[in-house]
């Protein structure tokens, strides 16, 4: 897990930040070289109380905890295990191991989210921290790796894991969140018309970018640390990419008002996140494709006015329903709810993101909509989840062509519910949802239906393999749970 990831440097534990900046209780607090000391740690260092902190820069859970609680929860969130890191850091093992089907229960988080949970992701690189997000409003980060597997009570039982974090900020139903590259911030996509950039640290809010509609998607770009795309309904009309320079997210800095980029609630900018009519034709002219936003990246344009999206691609389609990334992030895969009798070509989309331009033409004409999509890891194929209770396979090569002789079906139904389908083992398996709460696994290179487990009772929304550990999954669905699958003990 090397070379192109970048690996993250390990960060010093909260205990050891904590001895070293203060010799007493009434000590000053000094900040040690290359690391953030988070305000929660300095008020607890300064003999103040976590009640004296407002509830919307930390999560619900640190109110009252002691500093050991501290030091544990910090530890938590920025060291994974040793046994982790040594997995993670051995090359190609998860190539050289061959795949089983994950059936033995690891761990079952019960009401994880008072309402459907619609999303869950790994954290990158080593995988030792887990989000999710619901319908309820509400993010939540889980450490399901704080003890070995084999020493955790019986898989049978409710898990007694409590989230590391809580983010509370949104005021409607999250639909996506996602990790950024360093895996120092997360991304929330709401309905409530906003993306937020929050700080995994300190549980602030550091960024807020405000739509014109409701957001279902927010990704970060792989090539490029700085930058994430956002897309939602048709009142957003486009795919936007940010960013995080311009918008005050790289600093790690507490969320404020000049943050809120494109938050505007007068009746005269309401539904227009982006850019006022008389700009709207700025740019470099290309009519056919994205539009390139030239802007200064200096923080003080970016705290002064509210920042503008870096590129945009419009959206003839309807609501974006998902966008995946290529692993070179030369190219981004966009599906949209096509709500016109003929706009079924617009459905499915590649757009070259250096050209600034869509390079696909009518690459899926069936009549259903492709709730999720995936890129495969060698960048060479690409899957669409149809309604069609079918996942399609479309090449990465001009001019797109579906493959018409393989497919995945026969396991799982997508029944009109946001399903996804998602690449595991280097590619070699490709594990999807299922509308009767099933994961179910397909073997890419012969299309058959290997394995599935009844997962949910309901939906089964998403489930992601762990980016080190072969065959392990998690998953969530309809019923609120958050559940953490493996093929043998680790």
């Amino acid at each position: 897990m090397s070379g192109a990831h970048g690996k993250r440097p390990r960060s010093t534990s909260a205990a050891a930040s904590c001895g070293a900046a203060a010799g007493g209780e009434n000590d000053a607090v000094i900040a040690l070289p290359g690391r953030y000391v988070s305000k929660r740690e300095r008020l607890m260092l300064g003999g103040q109380t976590e009640n004296n902190i407002g509830h919307g820069k930390l999560d619900e859970h640190n109110i009252g905890e002691s500093a050991e609680q501290g030091r544990v929860r910090g530890e938590a969130l920025f060291s994974a295990p040793d046994w982790l890191e040594r997995a993670a850091d051995d090359g190609g093992v998860a190539a050289a191991e061959r795949f089983a089907v994950p059936r033995r229960l690891m761990c079952r988080i019960s009401s994880a989210h008072s309402r459907p949970a619609t999303c869950v992701r790994w954290s990158p690189h080593y995988g030792h921290l887990l989000t999710s997000a619901g319908m309820d409003g509400a993010v939540k980060i889980w450490s399901p790796f704080q003890e070995r597997p084999e020493k955790q009570a019986d898989a049978s039982k409710t898990s007694p894991i409590c989230p590391v974090r809580v983010f509370h900020g949104h005021r409607a139903a999250v639909k996506d969140t996602s990790w950024t590259n360093d895996a120092a911030q997360l991304l929330t996509a709401s309905l409530d018309a906003t993306v937020r950039v929050a700080d995994v640290e300190s549980g602030a809010t550091v960024a807020e970018v405000c739509q014109g509609g409701a957001m279902s998607v927010c990704r970060p770009d792989p090539s490029n640390p700085q930058i994430f795309a956002t897309g939602g309904d048709a009142r957003v009309g486009s795919v936007r990419f940010w960013d995080l320079r311009m918008l005050g997210g790289a600093d790690a800095g507490a969320g404020s008002d000049s943050n809120k980029s494109g938050c505007n609630e007068s009746d005269s900018n309401k539904g227009d996140g982006n850019e006022s009519d008389s700009n709207k034709g700025d740019g470099n002219g290309i009519s056919s494709g994205g539009r390139m936003c030239n802007h200064s990246s200096s923080a003080a344009a970016a705290s002064s006015e509210p920042s503008r999206p870096v590129l945009e691609f419009p959206m003839d389609g309807g609501d974006l329903l998902d966008l995946a990334f290529d692993p070179s992030g030369s190219f981004v895969v966009t599906s949209a709810d096509c709500t016109r009798v003929r706009g079924l070509d617009k459905g499915l989309r590649v757009w070259d993101v250096r050209k600034s331009v869509s390079v696909s033409n009518q690459i899926y004409m069936e009549g259903y909509t492709c709730p999720s999509v995936a890129v495969h890891p060698s960048g060479s194929h690409f899957i669409a989840q149809s309604n069609g209770s079918y996942i399609a396979i479309f090449s990465c090569t001009a001019p797109y062509k579906l493959n018409k002789y393989k497919r995945f079906e026969g396991g799982h139904e997508v029944g009109g519910f946001g399903v996804s389908c998602v690449f595991c083992n280097e590619g070699s398996v490709v594990v999807s949802g299922s509308a009767d709460g099933k994961v179910v696994y397909y073997d890419w290179k012969n299309g058959s239906c290997f394995g599935e487990v009844v997962a949910h009772e309901g939906v089964c929304t998403v489930a992601v393999a762990h980016p080190a550990l072969p065959s392990v999954v998690a998953t969530c669905g309809w019923d609120g749970d958050v559940c953490i699958w493996t093929a043998k003990r680790l």
